[in-house]
């Protein structure tokens, strides 16, 4: 296999769904780590109201957060 530079790597999207625990910074910070980029993390709040901002500096990565519908809490399937 040969080496691929970022600019021609394909976007790599992550989805965190996220109950705002404290497993949560381990979780980013595994996703941070990777040597892979572009990364597009995609962190769904499925806690629904009151979600704490993302513990941890993620780096060079893309980061969308997902609120639900109404800041009602989401399911694993509608996350």
């Amino acid at each position: 296999m040969t080496a691929t530079s970022a600019s021609s790597a394909p976007l790599v999207s992550v989805i965190v769904r996220s109950m705002d625990r404290a497993s949560l910074r381990d979780a980013l910070r595994s996703v941070a780590m990777q040597d892979h980029r572009p990364v597009e993390l995609v962190l769904v709040n499925a806690k629904g109201p009151a979600h704490s901002a993302w513990p941890v500096d993620l780096e060079d990565l893309k980061v969308r957060f997902v609120a639900g519908d109404a800041g009602q809490p989401l399911r694993r399937a509608a996350a």
